[in-house]
């Protein structure tokens, strides 16, 4: 995140304190016999990182972002600290870096507390709508019961749903290398591409999410031939997050904690298709995954994943994702255009989100989109994509944003 404001250490030190403190998320215990978590009220020391931005502060940014996202969150005798924070000095601004344990919050849970510290920075009094929220809301569990066993009914589509990650091709790296090393790589769109990516999705007749799937598709397929397993399977499939407040009863505003789940799409020639054709294909897919609400099926896998694999050999747990559910990419898109209302000098402040892979999928692209914004972040897989293979794709989908915006100003929608 970047601040329009010189950077203090000591008062940001005591903004991120009091804002900590006011939320009671300074540590967290876990009970990983009982399968519980307790926010503890002790304060521990904060962990603030101080970095001199040199001449090229955003470089720096990135680079402790790379190192972050290889840093464990690590305690002892069940007791974890999930937040880490980092600043990177520069001449009449500072970019201030949050680090969180992503089981204790989602990407818009998360943001609430930013703005806090930026109201406690800046000395502007404490919004009482973000006053104490709850910390333990009945979230996956409340779901079920709330709802009757029809409301799941369709969604439990699970022929088509096994159908489609099994026809689909997985990566040989994830499936055949254990080397969890990740790097990061940021990207900026042209400042012109929010507008054109609204109108497309209106000429269209498709989201603004099924255009991003779309060109996710188009600039990773070209590396799916040479880095699959050796088989007959033409398809790949993304994975995509999705909040799920609604479904959850939930009020973001609030309750702090993760509620989303994911649903996959798959496509057998994304490569030869136009981009508007493919985002077309993709939005069939995704208007029947919401409408059928298939996404809740991930709630039942992970459940029954949580249940099963402690008993399976270690090797197979490594494999168990890439095997069963062989993704190329993971997407989470976040819209924070409408958060930074109310927000004093909002146009000043520039977010930026990174999300940090795993086993499921070689790369994740974290969306952040502000009101005139977007923003990129890849955190890759270096087993599976090099440096130079994640510039190939940076490129490419900078291209892909350009032609949609050279289109949409030749249709005069912008």
């Amino acid at each position: 995140m970047k601040v329009p404001c010189r950077l203090e250490g000591e008062r940001l030190r005591a903004s991120l304190e009091t804002a900590i403190e006011r939320y009671g998320i300074g540590a967290l215990s876990l009970d990983r016999v009982r399968g519980t978590y307790e926010y503890l009220n002790s304060l521990p020391a904060v962990e603030l990182r101080f970095i001199p931005g040199g001449e090229d502060c955003r470089q720096a940014v990135d680079d402790e972002v790379g190192l972050q996202l290889n840093r464990r969150f690590v305690g002892e005798e069940g007791t974890v600290s999930p937040l880490r924070f980092f600043a990177v000095d520069g001449e009449d601004f500072f970019y201030l870096g949050l680090v969180f344990y992503h089981v204790i919050a989602d990407g818009y849970s998360i943001f609430r507390i930013v703005r806090d510290i930026i109201d406690c920075y800046r000395g502007s009094p404490y919004p009482p709508e973000l006053q104490q929220p709850d910390l333990y809301p009945e979230t996956y569990i409340n779901l079920f019961r709330r709802r009757p066993l029809l409301f799941f009914l369709k969604g439990l589509m699970l022929p088509a749903f096994v159908s489609g990650l099994r026809r689909a091709c997985k990566p040989y790296a994830m499936y055949h290398t254990h080397d969890q090393s990740v790097a990061y790589h940021r990207m900026s769109c042209d400042h012109q591409f929010a507008a054109a990516l609204s109108a497309a999705a209106k000429r269209w007749k498709v989201t603004q999410h099924d255009i991003f799937l779309a060109i996710i598709f188009k600039v990773t397929a070209p590396f799916v031939p040479s880095k699959k397993v050796t088989d007959r399977k033409k398809k790949m499939a993304l994975g995509s997050v999705i909040n799920i407040s609604r479904d959850l009863g939930i009020d973001p505003s609030r309750s702090f904690g993760v509620f989303l789940s994911s649903f996959t799409v798959s496509h057998a020639s994304s490569a030869d298709r136009s981009l508007e054709a493919l985002a077309r294909d993709i939005r069939a897919m995704t208007s029947g995954i919401k409408k059928r609400r298939t996404y809740l099926v991930t709630l039942f896998e992970q459940w029954m994943g949580l249940k099963w694999m402690p008993f399976l050999p270690r090797e197979q747990q490594i494999k168990f994702y890439p095997k069963n559910y062989p993704l190329w990419a993971g997407v989470t898109n976040l819209n924070y255009a409408t958060l930074l209302d109310g927000v004093p000098d909002a146009d000043g402040i520039v977010l930026s989100v990174a999300v940090s892979t795993g086993p499921n999928c070689p790369v994740v692209f974290a969306i952040t989109r502000g009101r005139e914004t977007i923003d990129i972040g890849l955190s890759y897989r270096v087993e599976v994509f090099s440096r130079d293979e994640i510039g190939k794709i940076e490129v490419d989908f900078l291209r892909y944003s350009r032609e949609i915006t050279i289109m949409m100003q030749r249709e005069g929608l912008i």
